[in-house]
This record gives structure tokens, C-alpha cells and sequence, in this order.
């Protein structure tokens, strides 16, 4: 997410949209990591964001809903119109080489606003010293 708000979101591609995500990256995701990408999506200025259905969605909430069969769920999903067009664009994004990053705050003192934009690249950042954290409510632990 992190990748997204850095680039996409910096240029504004994701402004008053709503965010759709999908591909085999999704099956490397655990369905917590999923939400967190929905729930994310409007701090990059979407109005939303919307998470493709796959096997290991559907026995999830399988799984957490009592007497719903998978069939019955797979009748449920929804899936982009075969030749859609998207008014932002299609993005695809190479998950292999995304490299780790982290947010970091803003500094007033250098003219560094606080903003979702600002994430940095860890192995850019060389020795930081961490006396405190902070946690968010999109990410479990």
C-alpha cells in the first residue's frame, strides 16, 4: 500500500476513485492483509476499495458463517465485465519488486508535510534509531 500511495496516489490516479484489486498476487495475501488493502484504499484518496473473490475468500467466510456452503458463495461473487474500461486506468503492479518501505511523519522543521504520500524506502534510510511506535487500525497483529 505503502508502493501505492508513493506513486499512484502522489500523481492522484486514485482520486475520487474507487480501487480495484486483483491477480495472482492476491492468493500470496492472508484475508486480514486483503481488508487491509480495502480499508487503505481511502488514504489514497479513493472513495473505496474493492478486493477480488478467489477460492481462499470464499472458505473464509465460509468458515465463519454458519450453514453457508461455498457453492452457494461462488454464486454470489461478483467479477469485472470481461473488456471493461477503467476511467483511472489499469495499474499493474510487479510485486516482486516493490522494496520494503515504511511511513514516515513529517517534519515541519524541512518543509516535509504530513501526508499518506510520504513513505520511504527502508534500505534508503541507513541507521534510525526508534524510541517509539505507533500502531493504526488497518493492520492487525
Amino acid at each position: 500500500m505503502l508502493h501505492i500511495l508513493a506513486t499512484h496516489a502522489r500523481r492522484q490516479e486514485t482520486l475520487d476513485r474507487v480501487m480495484e484489486f486483483g491477480g495472482p498476487g492476491l492468493a500470496s495475501l492472508s484475508p486480514d492483509e486483503r481488508a487491509t488493502l480495502a480499508n487503505m484504499a481511502t488514504e489514497c484518496s479513493a472513495k473505496a476499495g474493492v478486493v477480488e473473490a478467489d477460492e481462499e475468500t470464499l472458505r473464509w467466510i465460509a468458515a465463519r458463517r454458519p450453514g453457508a456452503s461455498l457453492e452457494e458463495l461462488r454464486g454470489k461473487v461478483v467479477r469485472p465485465d470481461p473488456g471493461a474500461t477503467y476511467a483511472g486506468g489499469v495499474h499493474t503492479i510487479d510485486l516482486g519488486r516493490i522494496r520494503p518501505m515504511v511511513a514516515t511523519p513529517g517534519d515541519q522543521a524541512k518543509g516535509i508535510p504530513s501526508d499518506p504520500t510520504n513513505g520511504a524506502v527502508i534500505a534508503d534510510l541507513g541507521e534510525v534509531p526508534i524510541d517509539k511506535t505507533t500502531s493504526t487500525c488497518t493492520r492487525r497483529s
